[in-house]
């Protein structure tokens, strides 16, 4: 376990790339995301993380595991998750960390479930939910129709 992966879980992300599915690697290992990375021939996901601070919270990646996903072209979302007391504030720290350690290109917003920043749950800095989505995505678009027949 935690060894990277198997013929089979490589020949399963190989699969996906054909399928044209998404790779998600949130929660998994270095050594999982390079054997990914190996197997792969498309941009992969890390659906919600941040980077390694002084919490040492097992969900957050390293910078060069991070990087591994930037340099085959992947993203990685910023989480807002809150292990300690925090604020936006923090969530905006890491961004930065993230993006100091990937590149603006690499790095999108990962709320995995809710978002769970304290403070503001209403703000429009920190939006969450159907609502502010299908309003950001109709005043991008100019679309006045619902979210779900955009595909």
């Amino acid at each position: 376990m935690h060894n990277g992966l198997t013929p089979f879980g490589r020949d399963v992300v190989r699969e996906m790339n054909r399928l044209g599915m998404l790779v998600d690697l949130a929660h998994a290992t270095y050594a999982v995301v390079a054997a990914a990375v190996d197997a792969s021939d498309r941009p992969l996901l890390v659906s919600h993380t941040n980077i390694q601070d002084y919490t040492g919270f097992a969900r957050f990646v390293t910078p060069a595991h991070a990087q591994l996903v930037g340099r085959h072209g992947g993203v990685l979302g910023a989480w807002p998750i809150s292990i300690r007391p925090a604020g936006f504030d923090t969530f905006i720290s890491y961004i930065k960390r993230m993006v100091d350690a990937v590149g603006v290109d690499h790095v999108a917003i990962g709320t995995d479930m809710g978002a769970s920043i304290r403070g503001q749950p209403s703000s429009p800095a920190m939006p969450t939910g159907r609502p502010f989505r299908r309003r950001c995505s109709t005043e991008a678009s100019g679309a006045t129709t619902s979210p779900r027949s955009w595909a």
